[in-house]
């Protein structure tokens, strides 16, 4: 019996806890391949997000920044470029903030289901959801400003 090929996919928008979260979990899937995507609004934010990369230590991950495009179809991309190399089950991991109220949750721009959608939609790929709360940044960002 052969086994699967299997493919991790990472979208990375800022580094931040989203970022980190995503990682951690593709970090335990069973695949032979990790990849991050991040698509960058210019060169200098894809310099910045590549000087971040170094310093995470990921060796056994590729990392691949582009500038401008849209992140759902960078992503669908990178999901239809590793089943075109071989890979049966690709799996992409998607960080995202888990809002506490229905202000802040309208407010949020949805990327993260968006990719979910389009991936869905793809023979071989599932998309997971990775919560993080945000109430950690809030007490962080609380703290900073009654210094």
């Amino acid at each position: 019996m052969n086994a699967v090929k299997r493919a991790a996919i990472v979208p990375i928008g800022s580094p931040d806890e989203r970022a980190i979260a995503a990682i951690r979990r593709a970090d335990h899937l069973l695949v032979e391949r990790r990849t991050a995507v991040h698509v960058a609004r210019d060169q200098r934010a894809a310099a910045e997000i590549r000087r971040w990369w170094s310093h995470l230590a990921a060796s056994d991950w590729d990392l691949h920044v582009t500038v401008g495009a849209s992140v759902p179809s960078t992503v669908i991309a990178e999901v239809r470029t590793a089943i075109s190399a071989g890979y049966e089950e690709v799996v992409v991991v998607v960080g995202f903030m888990a809002h506490g109220s229905v202000t802040r949750r309208l407010a949020h721009d949805h990327t993260a289901e968006t990719i979910c959608t389009a991936v869905s939609h793809l023979p071989g790929a599932a998309a997971v959801l990775v919560p993080v709360s945000d109430v950690g940044r809030r007490a962080r960002c609380a703290e900073r400003t009654t210094r």
